[in-house]
């Protein structure tokens, strides 16, 4: 059967094929089989026309017959509409090759525009904005990567190449502990290290980084006012330290429980272990005023330094006598009554009757003496006792004189 590219067949009374008038030949129509294929396939590239441009369309029974099983399996049938699976989807039984640019709907994260055979209609890949790509399990948004290429999990609007949000909110229990990961970063080995962001009570944002592959909280920074804690998950001030266990030999940390083992050191560069060389600054009043520091001493020395320039101080006078003082306080030595040792100084409820200035009191209602050492204990009991000897010895001489 042969077209010439123009005009349409039609079916004369006879039963055979007709082009503008003419009989085609006298065999019946339905004999030629392969000359209907050729004839076909020439339609179908009409002019040679390959893009889409070119429409076939499909009557309802052609339609159905294409949907061979109802189904959306791999047996090479192609569903144009219904079957079992997503509506009005392309499924191609083997490898689909495209060249060019392939378009999709859009989609939403119910309804991705990609998805797979093997999971569900609400698990994909979707595209909520121009230049903006997300990635959607369970109807849920999950993934977004915007037109500035920032990368957001659990938020549709990262302000950073990467933001990550935390789900559930804790604003209703400030007792809830600081578990809601939004970020954790760890390593194949289960011994490592592992970097979590996430919020504690309150919604506020906590830091914690970890070794051993467990939350044991080595360095924590913690909601309310950023308390920092080093072996602890409960920063209980601005920075708690607490020093672990002591770890196996093999270990290749340094052990950091050892007695000998500092909590904590301050290094600086300078050769120089003078007086002037400032280790700790403490500072009050938005650190326009300062209480004092840690300095050197000299070499394998160091101390506490008062602030005592001229140019801070005014209304100063001479220290008026402090014999009698001195005289009324009481050095004793003492136990801890928590086993922690024998120990040498004051008591600060009698102190504060000759020095109160000293004597200071914590958020939990014990005193404290502020400058008042074992040393000093010592020594003003020695200045007691050569007072009691000069006292002694005077009277001695007044008596001798007497006579």
């Amino acid at each position: 059967m042969s077209y010439n590219g123009s005009g349409t067949f039609n079916i004369n009374s006879a039963g055979q094929p007709v082009v503008t008038g003419t009989v085609i030949a006298s065999t019946p129509f339905n004999a030629l089989t392969a000359d209907l294929g050729t004839g076909l396939s020439t339609a179908i590239t009409k002019d040679g026309q390959t893009t889409t441009t070119a429409r076939i369309p499909f009557a309802a029974g052609i339609n159905s017959s294409l949907v061979t099983d109802a189904t959306n399996t791999t047996t090479g049938s192609i569903i144009t509409a219904g079957g079992v699976g997503v509506a009005k989807a392309l499924f191609v039984g083997t490898t689909l090759a495209v060249t060019g640019i392939t378009t999709v709907a859009a989609g939403s994260a119910a309804l991705p525009a990609i998805v797979s055979t093997t999971g569900t209609a609400d698990t994909g890949l979707w595209f909520p904005a121009a230049d903006t790509v997300a990635a959607s399990t369970a109807g849920t948004e999950r993934l977004r990567i915007d037109s500035s290429g920032n990368v957001g999990i659990g938020t549709t609007a990262p302000v950073a190449k990467l933001g990550l949000v935390g789900g559930t909110s804790n604003a209703s229990s400030l007792a809830t502990a600081y578990s809601l990961a939004a970020f954790n970063i760890t390593p194949k080995s289960t011994s490592g290290y592992s970097l979590q962001f996430g919020s504690g009570p309150g919604d506020l944002p906590y830091i914690q980084m970890s070794a051993g592959g467990t939350a044991s909280g080595d360095i924590t920074i913690q909601p309310y006012g950023g308390n920092v804690g080093i072996g602890t998950t409960s920063p209980s001030a601005k920075v708690t330290v607490i020093q672990a266990a002591d770890l196996p030999a093999a270990d290749f940390y340094t052990s950091g429980g050892s007695v000998g083992t500092p909590c904590m050191y301050v290094k600086k560069q300078p050769n120089d272990g003078n007086t002037s060389q400032v280790y700790i600054q403490f500072l009050y009043n938005s650190a326009t005023s300062g209480n004092g520091q840690i300095n050197g001493n000299g070499g394998g020395s160091a101390a506490f330094g008062s602030y005592s320039d001229i140019r801070l101080k005014e209304n100063v006078v001479n220290l008026p006598s402090q014999l009698n003082n001195i005289m009324s306080l009481r050095p004793v030595e003492f136990d801890w009554k928590d086993g922690s040792g024998h120990q040498i100084g004051f008591i600060a409820q009698e102190v504060t009757e000759v020095y109160p200035d000293i004597v200071g009191e914590n958020a939990d209602g014990m005193l404290t003496l502020t400058d008042m050492n074992k040393n000093d204990a010592r020594l003003i009991k020695c200045i007691q006792e050569q007072q009691a000897l000069i006292l002694a010895l005077t009277d001695r001489i007044a008596a001798l004189e007497a006579k």
